[in-house]
């Protein structure tokens, strides 16, 4: 094991520019110049949703790293996979820690590169980590990519992460986050099921833990949200099975739960209240005025929340830099709760 890297986002290589995106509206509003993409798009959607942020060349890791210790290691395969954890030097007290899991077919690093989260780190105040899925995706639930059981090393991985994040001054340890899209967002809902330490977890376009997969039962109560296009052409709203030969399989998938039933699954499991509608998001400025509308069940144990976001007229392209502010309109609150 070697030390992990730790990323001061003034000390990167290319300095990144000012962000003219910021949201602006109330608590739960965010401004959006971007758009859904179109079928057509969905196949580049990463790779032009913030082509105008500059690429970042990682340090070197024999420069940066710091004499290991029992909680200060990441496994060697992780950082050979390209992990960094960044934390912004503007970042004067203890803040939010947002993990970010890759879609299939790309990684950690990417991902958050084109959502622009480099930028809408230090303009937000949050501390973020890149993991990589070991075999370009997550094995997190025998309906998603990368389907079979899940893997106990990858779990272990990212309790590593968030061990060393409770000890760094700068990262809140009771706001860690789980953010994913696609094969990450099925294993957002994973690490929901089994992974202790989360505040809560984030899946765009993913679903809740299979009828075939282990039973979920949580080390701790934790805020869901899943955010789902009703138009979702790859991970179906309402619910189906991933097509075997787009995974290079023969044999079929077991059916993944719709939106609403992973909603109701966390809600059930962390004994909250009935479901009520609570204020539409405006997220697209290319949709219909409150195209996101939100459903929650709230009294949850440990005072969880339990959302769900249907971006009505949204594909599975959803995962925008707008997303992203979104999320953090939920999480910031949250902290002085």
């Amino acid at each position: 094991m070697r030390a992990l890297v730790l990323v001061c986002a003034t000390s990167l290589a290319v300095e990144l520019s000012a962000c003219n995106d910021a949201p602006v509206g109330g608590p739960r509003s965010a401004l959006a110049t971007t758009s859904p993409a179109t079928a057509q798009e969905e196949a580049s959607a990463l790779a032009t949703a913030t082509s105008a942020v500059p690429a970042v060349s990682a340090p070197d890791a024999s420069a940066s790293a710091s004499a290991p210790d029992a909680l200060d290691t990441i496994p060697d395969e992780m950082l050979r996979r390209g992990l960094l954890v960044v934390v912004p030097r503007s970042l004067t007290k203890p803040s939010p820690l947002l993990i970010f899991l890759h879609p299939e077919g790309t990684s950690g690093p990417r991902f958050t590169h084109d959502l622009g989260v480099e930028v809408i780190a230090k303009m937000r105040g949050f501390a973020y980590a890149t993991p990589d899925g070991a075999r370009v995706s997550w094995q997190a639930s025998s309906a998603a990519w990368g389907a079979g059981a899940p893997d106990a090393r990858q779990d272990d991985e990212l309790r590593a992460i968030i061990t060393l994040a409770k000890r760094k001054p700068n990262i809140d340890p009771a706001r860690i986050y789980a953010v994913g899209w696609g094969s990450g967002g099925f294993m957002a809902h994973h690490l929901a099921c089994s992974v202790a330490g989360l505040r809560g977890v984030f899946s765009i376009g993913g679903a809740g833990p299979a009828r075939t997969d282990p039973p979920c039962n949580p080390p701790n109560p934790v805020d869901v949200v899943e955010i789902h296009g009703d138009k979702d052409n790859r991970v179906d709203y309402s619910g189906g099975a991933l097509d075997p030969k787009s995974l290079g399989s023969k044999a079929p998938l077991p059916p993944y739960p719709s939106a609403k039933e992973t909603f109701e699954g966390w809600g059930d499991r962390l004994g909250c209240g009935p479901a009520s509608a609570s204020d539409a998001l405006e997220i697209f400025s290319d949709l219909a005025p409150g195209e996101t509308s939100v459903t929650a069940r709230t009294g949850c144990r440990g005072g969880a929340r339990v959302e769900l976001w249907t971006v009505r007229g949204g594909t599975h392209a959803i995962a925008t830099p707008h997303m992203v502010h979104a999320i953090l309109n939920f999480i910031e609150p949250r902290g002085h709760e």
